[in-house]
């Protein structure tokens, strides 16, 4: 989460980081009732689609529901194939799918340019070009209803940073920020964990248990002693994580919003996806998101330095209002693959990772206990998904403790 605040006018906030939380994300939904904080439904139009068939030639809007039914009938023997597997990764027939990329599985099915460049407008979504995707991780979509909108947008009113400063202030003056885990090492008893603050100076901690909730590119930088086991550490070596550039805008007025239209789209443009950030909030002037996944986080970065953003803001001209109207008076850009600690937007998995490593990005080793977004089978990608995996990983924590009072109890010290 990452909630940016005093960078536009009329107290204006906007989310560089994860934004949009869904009707089913259970798990954030709970921690923002547990914390009383209000969540703003948003885009209750749901996301449309807008797409160009040639880079000159006029684009074509549609809703992004139809998008994903156009998927369903083009994979309906992969998703049935996936079914009879009962979804498990270890399946012969999971891993032929995953193999193929989303390009290559389109190429093979009776498709055409529409298509196309629909699938090229999901990359604000997957973050990934439809050669980099895995088809697997659109099966996975289309077996959970397709739409992500479907479900109803909510935003945590004020910022969705007040959930991530509730759980700190919830734990007290605990919390070390600009440090990193340079090495983990563990025996039968503990682990003790090198931490080097921005300094350069090391110091180490001594605990019963590490859980590690990096990006898998920050995991690949700790030193494990005894190292993870090999399958585990393919499996976080293989991972790639989705470029990604995410841009706010504010406007003088919101020109994009249209009775009867949705305020969200996905594109093919090399401004991504796209949508109202600013709903609900106080004052004349609104912003527009922009994510940019892919190969178009470098574009949309070429079109930020244009004079004034006017190259950007030309890529918007389909979504209505006037040059005037289309004058950015504030912005700010996040270039997640340049971030020295995420290293990439969030996960993508691609043809050459092995579905059934999945597991192993979760799998403890020893006491050593993974979490993090990358690691939720039910929500990556998502905040949902780094709050369940760190519930998961707790409970993992209390299972262990238990275990070995257990196995002490039954095992008594011999007295001489």
């Amino acid at each position: 989460m990452h909630t940016v605040r005093n960078s536009f006018q009329h107290d204006q906030v906007a989310e560089a980081g994860g934004e949009l939380i869904e009707g089913e994300h259970s798990a954030v939904r709970e921690l923002a009732r547990v914390f009383r904080l209000t969540l703003q439904p948003v885009l209750r139009r749901g996301f449309g689609t807008y797409f160009a068939l040639s880079r000159h030639g006029r684009g074509q809007l549609t809703s992004q529901s139809r998008v994903w039914k156009t998927f369903e009938r083009v994979f309906a023997r992969a998703i049935d194939e996936y079914r009879r597997a009962e979804f498990s990764s270890d399946s012969p027939i999971t891993r032929a799918w995953a193999r193929q990329s989303l390009e290559a599985a389109l190429r093979a099915a009776p498709t055409d340019a529409r298509t196309r460049a629909m699938a090229a407008a999901l990359r604000g979504f997957f973050l990934a070009e439809p050669d980099e995707l895995s088809v697997l991780m659109v099966l996975d979509q289309l077996r959970s209803n397709g739409d992500p909108s479907r479900q109803g947008l909510t935003r945590i009113q004020g910022g969705n940073d007040r959930l991530a400063a509730a759980l700190a202030k919830s734990v007290g003056n605990v919390i070390s920020l600009r440090h990193e885990a340079m090495a983990i090492r563990q025996s039968a008893q503990d682990v003790r964990v090198t931490i080097e603050d921005g300094h350069g100076a090391r110091d180490e901690a001594l605990a019963d248990f590490a859980i590690v909730t990096a990006p898998a590119p920050i995991v690949r930088r700790i030193r494990f002693d005894p190292p993870l086991p090999d399958v585990q550490r393919q499996a976080i070596d293989s991972l790639l994580y989705g470029r990604a550039t995410k841009t706010l805008l504010q406007f003088a007025r919101p020109f994009w919003r249209h009775p009867g239209r949705p305020r969200a789209f996905g594109t093919n443009l090399d401004v991504g996806a796209v949508w109202d950030g600013s709903e609900h909030q106080r004052g004349p002037g609104a912003i527009l998101v922009s994510l940019a996944g892919g190969a178009s986080s470098a574009a949309a970065q070429n079109l930020l330095h244009s004079p004034d953003l006017a190259a950007f803001s030309e890529q918007l001209r389909w979504l209505g209002g006037t040059a005037r109207d289309r004058r950015v008076i504030a912005s700010e850009c996040f270039v997640w693959e340049d971030d020295p600690w995420a290293n990439g937007g969030y996960a993508v998995f691609t043809p050459g990772f092995d579905p059934a490593w999945r597991r192993w990005l979760a799998a403890p080793a020893g006491r050593v206990l993974f979490a993090g977004e990358h690691t939720s089978l039910e929500s990556q990608g998502y905040m949902n998904g780094a709050i369940l995996s760190g519930q998961r990983a707790a409970l993992e924590v209390f299972a262990l403790q238990r275990a070995e009072a257990a196995s002490a109890s039954s095992h008594p010290p011999v007295t001489p």
